[in-house]
Formats: structure tokens, sequence, C-alpha cells
């Protein structure tokens, strides 16, 4: 038994009903906040893209002014 379990252990003995209900609550509403969370099993579609994934971005540019730079100078030849 870890030093934590017994000192819980002990400290749930030597509280009234109440009051050890609530640290067990408490201990147990912690234990919920820090589980992480398990993935959300998602459609895919034939390819194995999850379903919506493509949509998301179809025309996400659309809006944007975008112009290609000039060309640089083409480099001098060495003769």
């Amino acid at each position: 038994m870890s030093a934590l379990e017994t000192k819980l252990t002990e400290t749930l003995r030597s509280l009234d009903p109440t009051r050890a209900k609530a640290l067990e609550t408490a201990f147990l509403d912690i234990l919920l906040a820090i589980q992480p969370e398990k993935p959300q099993a998602r459609e895919v579609d034939a390819n194995g893209w999850p379903v919506g994934y493509w949509e998301h971005f179809a025309g996400i540019l659309a809006d944007d002014d975008f112009e290609a730079p000039n060309d640089p100078p083409p480099e001098p030849h060495p003769y």
C-alpha cells in the first residue's frame, strides 16, 4: 500500500460519515477530471478519411487575395 493510500484510508476512518462521504465524492471528482479523454469513434469514408474532412477545407482560400511573386532574374553565366 502506498503512502497516499495509507493516508487516505486513515483519514476516511477518522472522519464522521458525512465528511467521509464528502471526501470520497471530492476524490472521485478529481479522478474524473484527470482522466484522459477517450477519442470519439468517427465515421470514415471509403478511403479511410473522417467523413466531412475534405469538405471542411473546400474553398477555404477562395476569399484570399493571392498573387504569385514575379520570377527572379536569371543567374548570370560564368562565361
